[in-house]
């Protein structure tokens, strides 16, 4: 309706955001999913709270919302100037849902096939931030194009941040990977840190211990002694001394451990007990009770 365009604007898909002609007039840009973060920071919100996902902060949407005393008007404060309208969404199939009660502002940051939005809406102080697919129709917002501390147009400093993401820093990680470091972590002490081709990372200690993580997501490491640890990541795990000793446990519930000696005892996920000894013989416990034992050969 034409109300509703005076009011509340038009709705666009996500590939009127992302045409190269350009939506916003010249100067002007669709602002990020980042730049978004920064205003909502700007407002008070954390930036933890900021990269997280659906609704965030505290307050920041009642800022974002036009308030009672403005026209058209909302429930919000606006103390932010940001006059957010309850605008609605469009879906794909071509239908208009939530007028007057919430608004998506689309971003210019693409996440596969679908985009990262904004939305507010009456029952809900805060920001929510999620992705959709680019079909959909939303509201879009102009920000006033801007050069970042790198020269960069419309930048995020990141083309020339530093280690510590501070632009023009001028920050670097050492040999010993510590931003801004003189290598003195690390020097000379014999310790070492190598990526295989196949991206398993070895970690090697001075001391002799160390660690491996494999790209199965299994872990080993070492101390040096004899003696270690394995974790498949999925329940499975075993522990070795440099005595000969060690214990194992199994994804299945089952779990066991052996002596120097060549003694062990392993205990299976329905409780049944097996003892063996170094000298052959043995036993094993039964869930009913029964005990069956045999001697050394």
């Amino acid at each position: 309706a034409a109300g509703n365009l005076t009011y509340y604007g038009r709705l666009y898909n996500w590939y009127a955001v992302n045409d190269d002609r350009g939506l916003c007039p010249s100067g002007w840009h669709v602002p990020t999913d980042g730049e978004f973060m920064m205003l909502e920071m700007e407002l008070g919100m954390s930036e933890s709270e900021a990269n997280g996902v659906n609704s965030r902060g505290t307050n920041q949407g009642m800022q974002l919302k036009s308030s009672s005393d403005d026209f058209p008007s909302w429930n919000g404060t606006n103390t932010s100037g940001f006059s957010g309208l309850a605008g609605g969404v469009r879906y794909g199939d071509g239908s208009f849902y939530l007028l007057s009660s919430h608004v998506y502002f689309w971003s210019a940051s693409s996440s596969g096939v679908q985009a990262w939005y904004r939305n507010l809406y009456t029952n809900n102080s805060e920001v929510s931030r999620n992705y959709f697919g680019h079909r959909g129709g939303f509201s879009v917002r102009c920000a006033i194009d801007f050069t970042d501390d790198c020269g960069v147009l419309n930048g995020d400093n990141s083309s020339c941040a530093g280690c510590d993401g501070v632009a023009n820093s001028g920050l670097v990680n050492d040999d010993c990977g510590v931003c801004g470091g003189d290598n003195s972590t690390c020097a000379d002490d014999g310790s070492s840190s190598e990526t295989d081709a196949d991206g398993t990372v070895f970690t090697n200690n001075a001391d002799g211990s160390g660690s491996a993580v494999y790209t199965d997501g299994s872990t080993e490491t070492w101390d040096g002694q004899g003696g270690g640890s394995w974790d498949d990541g999925q329940g499975n795990t075993s522990t070795w001394n440099a005595d000969g000793s060690g214990s194992y446990t199994d994804s299945v519930g089952g779990s066991g451990s052996w002596s120097a000696d060549g003694s062990s005892v392993n205990t299976e996920a329905d409780g049944t007990i097996w003892l063996y000894n170094a000298d052959g013989s043995g036993s094993v416990t039964y869930t009913d009770g029964t005990v069956e034992s045999w001697p050394a050969p």
